[in-house]
């Protein structure tokens, strides 16, 4: 929620916000936070009744360490995040799903490694790229793959009706479609 001060009008009325300061909160727990141009306010408000003030103490500290780490990181994206953390913490496990577990070195392996095949079929900016396959990690690296080589990708959920896949298609109209369904023709390249 956006706490910065507001005023205007309604219906010809002036309004401006009051902050009221108060004793007690209608929620178990609130968080507010206003981030301004040099600094980042905020507040709990908590039922003593059911926290300790040391547990909202600890929510601070982990507050301020996601803050602090959103901070430091803004100005980079997915690519860049995941490459970052492939230097930091190879080893570290990055996803896994039913199939498989990667750690963050081998996730970019795979990642820069899909990215140069679809270099090779054509994938670069101002190109889209079909997606239709399974969630999993496979989904994932694609993504990935299709983002570091600037291409955009288009979506198709192969649990779509196929009326709305072929104008999705059409409308789209995706250099090349990756997918774990290749029977069906709505993929084959013509």
């Amino acid at each position: 929620q956006d706490v910065t001060n507001r005023s205007g009008q309604f219906n010809g009325t002036s309004y401006s916000q009051i902050n009221v300061d108060k004793a007690s909160t209608h929620t178990d727990l609130d968080v507010w936070v206003k981030a301004g141009a040099q600094q980042i306010e905020g507040a709990f408000e908590y039922r003593p009744d059911l926290f300790y003030s040391a547990q909202v103490t600890d929510y601070l500290v982990e507050l301020k360490k996601i803050i602090s780490a959103t901070v430091k990181t803004e100005a980079l994206g997915p690519i860049e995040l995941i490459e970052q953390q492939a230097q930091l913490f190879p080893t570290k496990i990055a996803v896994s799903d039913s199939r498989d577990t990667v750690s963050y070195g081998e996730l970019w392996r795979r990642v820069e490694s899909c990215a140069v095949a679809l270099q090779n079929q054509g994938a670069k900016p101002g190109v889209l790229v079909g997606v239709s396959l399974s969630r999993g990690i496979s989904m994932l690296t694609a993504l990935l793959a299709i983002l570091r080589t600037g291409a955009g990708y288009v979506p198709l959920d192969p649990n779509f009706p196929r009326l709305r896949l072929r104008a999705m298609l059409d409308e789209a109209t995706p250099l090349f479609t990756i997918t774990d369904h290749p029977e069906s023709e709505l993929f084959q390249q013509e």
